[in-house]
């Protein structure tokens, strides 16, 4: 009886030859014979499939060999009878593509038919395997094969891996996948999971077929979907119908199959849907009489297209799935909510996780169940593993419960050259609705804006085909950020012999595609450049206050598309995005024309002044001349005044010191919070402290729902090993700025009764940003010295701060000649500029808490200086900072520094070294808690370089790797030179990458008497013992940056 039927615990050989015994007439097939569908089919009954199958096990062993585990490439299940393990390549794939699966999967060798033996034999210019062609499905039917029996039992075998799939390769190399007997269970037990109210399973179980009735599928066989589909017609009721097997599936082809097949289901790629309806609704209309169930999967579907299927079928879903992680159990939407996922509330153990740069949105993750359950097979492939995180974004229904739209992969994320992201698969769907649209393409990474590729169904006028589009593109741009929106001077039109790249499945490759249209987008980007400010206001005479706050008033309605704004109301709270900062600033430098003091309008002026009444004050001051350099205003009052408040506000509400028994920790294990683990610093002290034998658990507080999986990536890339080291990491994503971090008491109660080590590393690094957009840093730090004083264990904390909060020390201590491992009193000592304040900001913090409670409090302040690339041979530095832009500017302006200003005294510290410093630092706190029995307060170290040489030293090495063509020439020569670059045009700034933080170097530069900055060091060197042998930067540590910079 079925119900005594082992569902799941089946081999899929030994279903096919009881399947064949049973009922050999069964139908499961039928392939179109060529593209010309009305020269037939070719039909299959299981009996044929049985037969074939046997003939090729009996084929493998003459050819290939019995070998247990002997691996090769085939696409029959012949292979499996014989212990075969068989690759399944996409036909898309590139001749590299095919041969680095190979390699990976030690194949040695290649299975084809006749027609495929050139293909398959150019692999053997490139690696060592034999090909050999198959018989034809004619031969194998003609055939009496003896039965090949296999015998072994679920035990033996659920292990046994049977088939390789591999991933699209849409960013780089496939990735081979292989499915053991257990991981292909999941296809035949689906079909016992429970309804849930009411709600359908909507999996290859749950079409509704009858013993003959037919199911249309245009996804290749190599593909996840294929390969399930396929497999679907071997364990359930129903008739696959396939396309040609030699001819790419296009619309008339399906059309024509529907014309002369029933179909009571299809499953097809969006694009071909989309094309059917567009093109040949009529037929379309006529040859679905009988079609219940619509199935699409690979991508989203234009909403249009949607719409129309959902009236006419019964059922209409989206198919989803990973080849890492087969098809997660789902239920089948209501008709009008086609466009939704509703996941398997009880038997998926998914999880949708906010992703907090991605407003509304969520990653898709799954969570390991224990016991393992056979409804999660990416653990089959992957036992290692408590989650999974497929990178798939979706979105909430508006007022469903339940229901989730897709709204792209993390990986298709474009970040803009103002950091901006934006996610352009919604907006790619709307337009891809537009019936002259085959295909569309937001590209934008890199750039200061986004920019937009049509693919047209039929290549004729570009123009013409634009301005068909055009409706369809304000409507998508309507439905996205400013940053994301598409102006219409920046879209194109594909070229006919260059096709967008896709997968198997049809899904346009991102990477590859965008690559190919580089140079046309580069091209489209500076002719949009010199556009910018075409047709917008000029300052007229007189120049007078009035006249700068009206001109300022129609260049920001303009922009914001809004009539009433005060002057008094902030820019960034009206939405002014990022994108919008530099167009204004573009304009304005436009419309001051030869005025004096145009060159100063850059986006920082409006970061700094951002109200209609500020700017126009620091615009007309510049124009008149009263304010020559808005940047150097050391001593400002208002700056001042703005960090002081700062500080007060943070330290007015102190709470009590709790009565209690304290509870400190001096010997090991010692648990320890660390914040920022997945950047550059952070990495190397996680990395530390997993070496450590004093420490137990380490708690990686991040923002990002990801931060567990780049460090994997990092570790892989790195090739390092530690011994299980994530039995000592518990990753959480929290809020550091958020009562509790934004985590549920009872995690936050155990942190507080657990955690003996707080290091504080997480912060933003922009130089650009002023003093108030750091204030979510600034709460964290507030927020942790609270935790420090509630906690019974007093954990001692670690403020990783910067030099630069003292930065300007010498401007106001002139009389000084080294900067002391203190906390200053007088804010105005920090750089003149947010990073800097903040930080210090965050140390008065500190300072005065302790003052309430010293006993209670042992507060470290690590003032950070320049951090170099990793000190160990496989390490670079990264390239986005500002030395390696300075060599990366100075070899396109064919001149170097032969100085570096202020920064002359090369201190920097290697990463990996300056972390074993932190961990020493560490050590020695908990050192002197022994001895003394109680807080000591705060207590600040300078970690810079005590051995360190001048710039000059490391010139001539420097110069010799740039090439003959650079210059050496004095530090001002060299930002002068910057200076008359067009600081604003995105092509410059893409050559000139010193140019984004220009105001940096000219802040280097030295007025008058001005000192280098230098650092008392003796409480750093007296209690770390790396940096009392530490050792300079060198002639090779550089040499070795450069080359990992490409010089």
């Amino acid at each position: 009886m079925e119900s005594e039927v082992r569902y799941g615990q089946r081999l899929v050989p030994q279903i096919i030859d009881e399947s064949a015994t049973h009922d050999p007439t069964r139908p499961v097939g039928m392939s179109a014979e060529s593209a010309d569908i009305s020269k037939g089919f070719i039909k299959v009954t299981i009996g044929d499939v049985a037969k074939a199958i046997d003939f090729m096990a009996y084929w493998f062993e003459d050819n290939v060999g019995r070998e247990k585990d002997f691996e090769t490439w085939a696409v029959v299940f012949g292979g499996i009878k014989c212990s075969k393990k068989i690759l399944l390549p996409s036909v898309r794939n590139s001749s590299a593509n095919n041969v680095f699966l190979l390699e990976e999967t030690f194949c040695k060798t290649v299975l084809c038919t006749e027609s495929q033996e050139r293909v398959a034999k150019e692999l053997q210019k490139h690696i060592d395997v034999e090909v050999l062609v198959i018989p034809s499905w004619d031969e194998m039917l003609c055939s009496q094969p003896r039965s090949y029996a296999y015998t072994k039992s679920w035990d033996e075998a659920r292990d046994d891996q049977i088939i390789v799939l591999h991933t699209s390769g849409s960013t780089g190399n496939p990735r081979p996948i292989p499915y053991t007997h257990a991981f292909l269970s999941f296809f035949d037990a689906i079909r016992t999971l429970p309804i849930v109210n009411g709600k359908k399973l909507h999996n290859v179980s749950t079409l509704e077929l009858g013993h003959t009735d037919y199911f249309y599928m245009a996804f290749p066989l190599f593909h996840l979907f294929g390969l399930s589909f396929s497999m679907r017609s071997l364990l359930y009721d129903g008739v696959i119908v396939l396309g040609p097997s030699q001819t790419a599936q296009d619309t008339k082809i399906a059309t024509d199959i529907m014309a002369n097949v029933p179909c009571k289901a299809i499953a097809l790629p969006p694009s071909l849907l989309e094309d059917m309806v567009k093109e040949f609704r009529a037929d379309f209309e006529k040859n679905t009489s009988e079609l219940l169930h619509v199935l699409y999967g690979g991508g989203p579907l234009a909403e249009s297209t949607g719409n129309y299927l959902s009236r006419r079928v019964r059922d209409m879903c989206m198919i989803y799935g990973q080849t890492e992680i087969a098809m997660p159990p789902l239920l089948v939407p209501d008709p009008e909510d086609w466009q939704y996922f509703h996941f398997h509330p009880t038997h998926s153990g998914i999880e949708l996780e906010p992703i907090h740069d991605e407003e509304d949105h969520y990653e898709l993750v799954l969570n390991r169940k224990s016991p393992k359950e056979w409804w999660q097979p990416v653990f089959e492939n992957f036992p290692h593993l408590e989650q999974w995180r497929t990178k798939d974004l979706f979105k909430k229904h508006p007022t469903k419960p339940g229901l989730w739209l897709f709204k792209g992969r993390k990986d298709d994320t474009i970040v803009l050259s103002n950091t901006e992201k934006f996610n352009p698969v919604s907006m790619e769907t709307v337009i891809q609705g537009n019936s002259a649209v085959k295909g569309a393409l937001v590209v934008g990474t890199g750039k200061f804006q986004c920019g937009l590729v049509i693919e047209p169904q039929v290549h004729e006028d570009n123009d013409e085909l634009i301005s068909q589009t055009w409706p369809t593109v304000e409507e998508a741009n309507s439905q996205v950020p400013g940053h994301g929106q598409i102006d219409r001077e920046l879209v194109t039109v594909s070229k006919a012999e260059k096709p967008f790249q896709r997968t198997g499945k049809g899904t346009v490759m991102r990477y590859f595609t965008t690559q190919s249209y580089a140079g046309e987008m580069d091209e489209l980007c500076s002719a949009f450049d010199k556009q910018v400010c075409k047709d917008l206001p000029i300052l007229q005479a007189p120049k007078s206050p009035t006249a700068v706050r009206q001109l300022l008033r129609e260049i920001l309605m303009r922009q914001l598309q809004d009539y009433n704004v005060a002057d008094d109301a902030d820019f960034f709270e009206l939405g002014l995005d990022s994108l919008k900062i530099i167009q204004i600033s573009r304009i304005l430098q436009n419309a001051l024309g030869s005025t004096p003091g145009p060159g100063r309008m850059t986006s920082r002026l409006l970061y700094e002044h951002p109200s209609i009444s500020k700017l126009s004050s620091a615009i007309y001051k510049v124009l008149s001349n009263r304010d020559a350099s808005l940047n150097g205003y050391a001593r400002d009052a208002k700056r001042v005044a703005e960090m002081e408040s700062l500080v007060d506000r943070y330290t007015s509400n102190v709470p009590p010191i709790p009565q209690k028994k304290v509870l400190h920790r001096t010997k090991a294990p010692l648990n320890v919070i660390l914040t920022g683990s997945t950047g550059s610093l952070g990495s190397q002290i996680l990395d530390q402290l997993l070496k450590d034998p004093m420490i137990g658990t380490i708690y990686c507080l991040d923002r990002s729902a990801d931060a567990n999986e780049r460090f994997i990536e990092r570790r892989l890339a790195q090739d390092k090993r530690i011994n299980n080291p994530f039995s000592r990491i518990r990753w959480l994503q929290v809020d550091t700025s958020e009562p509790n971090f934004s985590l549920p008491d009872a995690k936050f109660n155990a942190l507080l009764q657990d955690v003996d080590i707080i290091i504080l590393n997480a912060w933003k690094v922009d130089f650009n940003h002023s003093l108030s957009s750091f204030s979510r840093q600034i709460q964290s730090v507030h927020k942790f010295a609270n935790f420090s004083i509630i906690s019974p264990r007093n954990p001692h904390l670690f403020f990783i701060s910067s030099t630069s909060a003292v930065g300007n020390y010498f401007s106001v201590h002139p009389s000084q000649t080294k900067i002391p491992e203190a906390v200053t009193d007088n804010v105005a000592v920090a750089a003149p500029m947010g990073y800097g304040e903040s930080k210090l900001v965050s140390e008065r913090i500190l300072d005065k808490i302790a003052e309430f409670a010293p006993k209670h409090t042992n507060f470290n302040i690590l003032r950070v200086g320049q951090i170099a690339g990793l000190a160990q041979e496989q390490g670079t530095w990264n390239e986005n900072e500002w030395f390696p832009s300075l060599l990366k500017t100075s070899r396109m302006l064919g001149k170097l520094p032969e100085t570096l200003g202020m920064f002359d005294d090369v201190d920097w510290i290697p990463v990996d070294i300056a972390a074993r410093v932190v961990t020493d630092v560490v050590h020695s706190s908990f050192e002197v808690l022994e001895e003394k029995g109680a807080g000591e307060g705060v207590r600040v170290y300078n970690l810079v370089n005590p051995s360190h040489v001048q710039f000059g030293s490391l010139v001539p090495a420097i110069k010799k790797r740039l090439g003959a063509g650079v210059e050496a020439v004095s530090f001002d020569t060299w930002v002068e030179a910057l200076e008359e670059l067009d600081r604003e045009s995105e092509d410059v700034s893409q050559r000139y990458p010193a140019l984004k933080i220009l105001d940096f170097f000219q802040g280097l530069r030295r007025n008058g008497d001005m000192k280098s900055l230098e650092y008392v060091t003796n409480r750093s060197v007296g209690v770390s013992q790396t940096m009392r042998v530490m050792g300079p930067v060198t002639v090779e540590m550089t040499e070795k940056w450069m080359r990992g910079w490409g010089m």
